[in-house]
């Protein structure tokens, strides 16, 4: 019998930790060593991801769920923040009901909101005439329950958003609103020019611009919204 090589070792011991289960010629106590710091870093990680998701599952099915993504995933990055993001991927994978997967899907999105890098720099002076986009830290998502109130079986459309604070917030969003977000998400505009964009199917009354300022005005504050770039539109 020809000697294991070293690639062939590390994926025996590599299996064995999937497993948490003790193998021929592999030091046991170092393995198990291995065995409680992987799991209860990835452990870790989903849990402080997916806090609410946990309720809706029978007693000791959100263990298996995490064990079983252990044993059977094969991870697509070295970055343990990332773990929460790949153990989304494996549930949709697996015949989960879609409200519970919306629900990880709205979870994960304040994970990402908490995380992703932006631009520290101060943004120019407010202009109406200066284009905007959605802030890299916030996201719209459309579901079809409601993701914040007991999963409801409803259209729901909601924005998660991280502030000048570095608060995740949430919102649930009504058709309009989540329809501008997404536009400006696409097509960056300034506030002149998506008054003008929306003359064209309005009423001719002034108070739906009126209503349009008061929202950009609160995202702008909220830091929903950032600079694009300094063309005027």
């Amino acid at each position: 019998m020809q000697p294991e090589t070293s690639a062939q070792y590390q994926q025996r011991f590599a299996q064995a930790i999937r497993e948490g289960e003790a193998a021929d010629g592999l030091p046991q106590d170092r393995l198990n060593v291995y065995i409680r710091l992987i799991r209860n870093n990835i452990h870790s990680f989903i849990d402080r991801c997916y806090t609410e998701t946990p309720q809706y599952l029978d007693s000791g099915e959100w263990g298996r769920l995490k064990e079983d993504f252990i044993r059977d995933a094969r991870a697509q990055t070295p970055y343990f923040q990332e773990i929460a993001g790949e153990f989304l991927q494996y549930c949709q994978s697996l015949p989960l009901s879609d409200d519970l997967l919306a629900l990880m899907d709205f979870e994960h999105t304040q994970l990402l909101a908490e995380v992703v890098q932006t631009n520290s720099q101060a943004s120019p002076a407010d202009s109406d005439d200066l284009a905007y986009t959605l802030s890299p830290a916030a996201f719209v998502r459309c579901y079809h329950y409601d993701v914040t109130d007991e999963l409801q079986a409803v259209e729901t459309a909601v924005l998660v958003w991280r502030n000048s604070e570095d608060d995740v917030m949430y919102q649930t969003l009504d058709d309009f609103d989540a329809l501008l977000l997404e536009t400006l998400a696409d097509t960056p505009a300034s506030l002149n020019g998506l008054q003008a964009m929306l003359a064209e199917f309005m009423s001719s009354e002034s108070g739906w611009q009126d209503a349009l300022r008061q929202k950009w005005t609160d995202w702008l504050e909220q830091g929903i919204l950032v600079v694009a770039s300094a063309e005027v539109v």
